[in-house]
């Protein structure tokens, strides 16, 4: 079946179209509404090129193209018209071609004469054909239920999946797995599934997959610097010091007092720096033997070895370590328990490390204290540094995780995936062999189903002649007209139909009785042996143009009656009372089984140019065509328009309107269109009604050469006040009822 239009090009009307790509898909029912000269008749005609097998516009002066694309994905164009001969149309030129040729008409082969044994033969296959398809029709309903089991499954499934592994803030391919992934990841992975066990993840690792893929990427940690805790000279050099003593003369009271000692060691530098004769505290003279004394206390090597103490403190709080640990948070949650474990031994150590060194400072002190002392050292144990080296491992494992951070996650996903695949496996092929059993019933019968056909359609192909059922055809017609003096009887001179009114051949037909001729002719086609209506295309263009309104439902009853079974539908017309009766046959079909469009034609260059566009909503809400046609005039005005293109059909629109606006307003047996007549009743501005007047009887209807309009172009210069001219007519003759037309196109 058609599925879109792909191109048209080089048209009377379709210029250079290509849908927009909102435009809907054709479904199984189409109806295509369009005025007159909008292009539907071109449209038809393009779709015929596939039944003829010949181009219609195939002409010398213009290359035209078209190109349609099939449900099965198959594009068609006019480089090979022989790819569609599924599809029938009916327009005005198979009226032309079919019915009121020179010739006359062109016979329809039935079944003929049968034998007494072939029919008892064809009437018992057909009752066994009857039997095959009931049991058919069982297995189908069994398979069908196999089936919606198995995607049912199936996609219950898949969304389990794709809960687990669609990840927040990540695009990736489990945010779309469907029923068909999970088939292909069953396919795929079809060696792997031969023994599930191995696929399935323990608890702990679920819940660590589960935790990795909820994670986001991290930015790489600089490696920690590992402190120098070597103080193994430092201590050789304490103990050293600490086992030294000051050689000199001695004096007792200050070797035992030590805080008298600094004192008085403080005030000898004190004496000899300020060089002073007498004693700053007491203010007597000191005996030069007493200073003596003292520097032989104090003597250099006294100083000396003050100075080393003094510098191994110095060196001790040097030594002291202070180390900037990351922050836990900048770590992947799987490692930062890890983590806050070797921080915590790494801040001990260095703890450790510091008080070790204070206890030297303070050994030091001690010794600073009193040089003849020699105070002892405890014995310093290893400085274990190990939970630093931890450390760099974890923020390696961290860098590595980054660098990989994707592969990982897409692997802990695959794995995770494997694992609910072959939990599902048992079940799987359990409603797959239900599937699969249920298929191969249903296809056995259909097997039957397709020999029994065969076997009828041959003793029915050895029985066929050229007789022309025309009391079926004479039946279906009188449906159609509502009477039976219009007959057709068989004319074996010419193997053909005669057309005969009232037994006599039939003269000067109108053209309802001709366009009611031709309908009941192509739909009879459809009947024909070889044609098979349930997988063709139907398309119907305009088949009420000609009637009257009486035989408009008629028509529209008998014309669905026959076409309703068509595996797709294609339906074009101008007339809106036709339009509304196939708009509800369609509504009442699956909403996925229709669609409606429009076709509209704009003047660009002078040139026609025919849009099949989505349908105004108007259209398909309300039950009259006035509403749309009023909608159309309002956002003409209202948007201010001035495109050629928008003025270009606003004549022939304003005409259909003011038509419908004084029929009901002036219900005068006046005659159906007399715009004039009814005008007059209306209190209106005079100069305006006749700009109305002469704008939709002049150029309402325009008439074209090769697609060239042929109408004055200025007239449109005028075309937005005389559109507002009108607008304003209504609503001076009826403002409540403009009111409400307004209110309902634009709420």
């Amino acid at each position: 079946m058609i599925k879109k239009i792909v191109k048209i090009r080089n048209f009377p009307s379709f210029m250079d179209f290509k849908p927009a790509t909102d435009l809907s898909k054709f479904a199984k029912y189409n109806l295509i509404y369009g005025w007159n000269g909008s292009g539907k008749t071109c449209f038809s005609r393009i779709l015929r090129s596939f039944e003829l097998g010949q181009n219609f516009f195939d002409i010398s002066e213009r290359q035209s193209e078209f190109e349609f694309k099939l449900d099965d994905g198959t594009l068609i164009s006019n480089n090979d018209l022989s790819v569609l001969k599924n599809i029938r149309v009916f327009n005005k030129d198979f009226i032309e071609d079919s019915i009121f040729c020179d010739s006359g008409p062109k016979p329809i082969f039935f079944l003929g004469k049968q034998s007494k044994k072939d029919k008892e033969k064809i009437t018992q296959d057909e009752i066994d054909l009857v039997l095959l398809r009931k049991d058919l029709s069982s297995k189908e309903m069994r398979l069908n239920k196999a089936k919606e089991n198995k995607d049912r499954t199936l996609s219950n499934k898949a969304r389990d999946i794709r809960t687990a592994l669609t990840t927040p803030m990540r695009d990736d391919s489990y945010r779309n797995y469907e029923r068909p992934t999970l088939e292909d990841a069953i396919k795929n992975n079809s060696e792997k599934l031969k023994n599930i066990s191995d696929l399935k993840l323990s608890a702990v690792r679920i819940a660590s997959v589960k935790k990795s893929i909820l994670q986001t990427s991290k930015d790489k940690v600089d490696t920690l610097p590992i402190p120098d805790l070597d103080i193994t000279e430092l201590e050789k050099e304490i103990r050293i010091i600490l086992s030294k003593t000051v050689i000199s003369k001695v004096i007792a009271g200050l070797q035992k007092d030590e805080v008298i000692s600094k004192w008085v060691e403080r005030g000898l530098e004190i004496y000899r720096d300020k060089t002073l004769n007498v004693c700053a505290f007491c203010d007597q003279k000191i005996p030069s033997s007493r200073i003596k004394d003292l520097e032989n206390h104090f003597n250099d090597e006294y100083q000396n070895m003050l100075r080393s103490v003094q510098e191994l403190k110095d060196k001790c709080n040097l030594r002291r370590v202070k180390v900037e640990f990351p922050e836990s948070s900048i770590f992947y949650d799987d490692l930062t328990v890890e983590y806050l474990l070797e921080k915590k031994r790494g801040d001990a150590t260095v703890f450790n490390f510091n008080k070790l060194l204070d206890s030297f400072v303070a050994v030091l002190e001690q010794k600073e204290q009193n040089l003849f002392f020699q105070p002892i050292l405890d014995r310093v144990g290893s400085i274990d540094t190990v939970a630093f080296s931890n450390i760099n491992v974890i923020i390696r494992r961290h860098n590595q995780k980054t660098s990989n951070f994707e592969i990982q996650i897409d692997k802990d996903k695959k794995d995770f995936e494997l694992h609910f695949i072959a939990e599902f496996l048992p079940t799987y092929n359990e409603v797959l062999k239900e599937n699969e059993t249920s298929q191969k019933d249903y296809s056995s019968s259909l097997v039957a189903i397709k020999q029994k056909e065969e076997e009828i359609k041959t003793l029915k192909e050895n029985l066929i002649s050229h007789y022309i059922p025309t009391q079926q055809i004479n039946k279906n017609l009188q449906q159609f007209l509502g009477r039976n003096d219009i007959q057709l009887r068989a004319s074996e001179t010419k193997n053909g139909y005669q057309i005969t009114r009232n037994g006599e051949i039939a003269k000067n037909l109108s053209e309802g009785e001709k366009t009611a001729l031709a309908i009941v002719y192509f739909l009879a086609r459809l009947q024909e042996d070889g044609f098979d209506l349930k997988n063709s295309i139907v398309v119907i263009d305009d088949p009420v143009s000609s009637l009257d309104s009486n035989a408009i439902f008629q028509a529209f009853s008998f014309i669905r009656e026959f076409i309703k079974d068509a595996g797709q539908i294609i339906i074009l017309t101008h007339h809106f009372d036709f339009f509304r009766q196939i708009k509800r046959w369609f509504l009442f079909c699956n909403k996925s089984d229709r669609e409606f469009f429009m076709i509209v034609c704009n003047s660009s260059s002078g040139l026609r140019n025919s849009v099949i566009m989505k349908i105004d909503r108007l259209l398909i809400e309300y039950e009259s065509e006035y509403h749309f046609l009023f909608s159309v005039l309002y956002n003409f005005i209202k948007n201010n328009q001035q495109e050629l293109e928008k003025l270009y059909p606003m004549p022939n629109i304003a005409r259909k309107f003011l038509e419908s606006f004084l029929a009901f307003r002036i219900p005068l047996n006046l005659g159906v269109t007399d715009i004039h007549k009814r005008l007059e009743h209306i209190e209106f501005d005079s100069i305006k009604k006749t700009r109305i007047e002469r704008f939709v009887q002049t150029h309402s209807h325009p008439r074209y050469e090769s697609g060239v309009q042929d109408f004055d172009m200025t007239i449109l210069s005028e075309t937005r006040s005389i559109v507002n001219d009108l607008l304003e007519l209504v609503k001076t003759e009826d403002e409540r009822h403009y009111n409400f037309m307004l209110k309902s196109i634009t709420e």
